[in-house]
């Protein structure tokens, strides 16, 4: 009976697993530029530009690689893509809510593994568009409450393309920019 049980059980998981790899393989090829008509012969042609990240997936995933997602995102988009984490993945070490940026080398860890190292951050820079609040004020003349400003600023106006960009953020004058500008990074 027992024996039966597990049989049962490791086939399920096996389906669903072969499930979401179906589901990534079958996904639609994105389209980098989307036309809209709305009807009206009046109405011009209204074109939506789809902003596409390529990074490159690795560690504990089914098959590492090289993959695109559109822009915003995220860690687990990533490793969905890449066909799901691996029995021995630690997924509880990283952020998978955090956004992925273009060009990025995601590492999935294994059990044991410590954190990567400055994961989605350039090294000894801080991503001024994925950085929590508490990283943030890492930097030098950044409070909580200048902190939770860039985020603000990030969640309404979306990410920064450039990091002088950061200026448009209340409290962040010529002076603050030049203390941070090279500790910040946008990739």
């Amino acid at each position: 009976m027992k024996k039966h049980f597990v049989t049962g059980l490791a086939t399920l998981i096996i389906i669903i697993i072969c499930g979401i790899i179906y589901y990534n393989f079958s996904i639609s090829d994105n389209q980098p530029t989307i036309e809209v008509f709305t009807g009206t012969p009046s109405d011009s042609l209204i074109e939506e530009v789809v902003h596409i990240l390529i990074v490159y997936v690795t560690g504990e995933v089914m098959y590492p690689g090289v993959y695109e997602l559109e822009e915003n995102s995220r860690l687990q988009d990533a490793i969905l893509i890449a066909g799901g984490a691996t029995e021995y993945a630690d997924l509880s070490i990283i952020n998978l809510a955090r956004f992925i940026s273009d060009g990025e080398h995601i590492i999935v860890p294994a059990f044991g593994d410590p954190p990567p190292p400055a994961l989605g951050q350039s090294p000894g820079r801080i991503n001024i568009n994925t950085a929590t609040q508490s990283e943030l004020t890492t930097l030098p003349n950044i409070g909580p409450a200048t902190a939770a400003n860039i985020i603000a600023h990030r969640e309404q106006h979306g990410r920064f393309e450039e990091i002088e960009q950061i200026k448009y953020v209340t409290r962040i004058g010529e002076r603050t920019f030049e203390s941070i500008e090279d500790l910040i990074t946008v990739r």
